[in-house]
């Protein structure tokens, strides 16, 4: 009797053990399957932040800088082109009436958890002298995700130049400054009250935050009253740290090209 008792015994860890052992593969082919899944999303939602060569094609055509008319032929939002030389940043810029739509739109129209990046619905994009263009922070440097890189001083010195295309024609681009904003307590998008006169205080604001600056402008040139005659466009990004922080690169618009 106590050897069969025995034999029972053995056979019930036998089968915990098979039991355990399913149990234990399963959820190990779940996991991988997870991370598999994880993997091809963010792939793919990578994947929806670039932009298609036939776009730029059509932008660019037999043109030097892209036709925004004829993009608007794609989509009417469509206000702009921001490109920063030799960085990830390359984009159609649109702006439509609120600022939630393009978080999740491309600029076809069409859904896209990358969305485009876009002018606040607050600005007169062609008019004001200084607008907030927004961006998603995207994996592998996508859409806004390469302003971090501006935290190198060096870095700055070498990418401090880009081009603007509107309807008004394309202008050149001079980095001024990267920093990382606290939006609980900055007021740079306040613009109900700052989008134009107010340049002095935005640099400012924006400097004494912390920031890495162009050599190009000394700091008594950007507290001088000549500031407030530019024409600034912030690009403005989460922080990878903390919903309430962002990432911000301010420019300035000069010479038409």
């Amino acid at each position: 009797m106590k050897g069969q008792s025995e034999n029972k015994i053995v056979v019930v860890q036998n089968i915990i053990d098979r039991v355990f052992n399913i149990i234990l593969l399963s959820v190990s082919i779940l996991f991988l399957c997870v991370g598999i899944y994880a993997l091809i999303d963010n792939h793919l939602v990578v994947k929806e932040a670039d932009i298609p060569d036939s776009l730029k094609k059509l932008a660019m055509a037999d043109r030097a800088y892209p036709d925004i008319r004829e993009l608007q032929r794609t989509n009417e939002d469509i206000v702009a082109w921001l490109t920063l030389d030799d960085t990830p940043i390359d984009y159609p810029i649109t702006q439509s009436k609120d600022n939630a739509k393009y978080l999740t739109v491309d600029y076809k129209g069409e859904h896209s958890i990358a969305g485009n990046p876009f002018v606040d619905h607050r600005n007169d994009f062609l008019n004001d002298n200084y607008t907030v263009i927004y961006g998603h922070r995207m994996n592998r440097n996508k859409m806004f995700g390469s302003l971090v890189e501006y935290v190198d001083s060096s870095y700055l010195q070498k990418h401090r130049r880009g081009t603007i295309t509107t309807t008004k024609g394309t202008f050149e681009l001079e980095v001024i400054s990267y920093s990382v904003e606290d939006v609980t307590k900055t007021k740079i998008y306040d613009l109900a009250s700052i989008r134009n006169g107010k340049n002095k205080e935005i640099i400012k604001s924006i400097i004494e935050g912390g920031s890495t600056v162009n050599g190009s402008y000394p700091a008594e040139r950007l507290q001088s009253d000549e500031v407030n005659g530019w024409q600034l466009i912030l690009l403005s990004t989460c922080d990878k740290d903390s919903r309430h922080y962002r990432d911000v690169l301010l420019l300035r618009i000069g010479e038409e090209l």
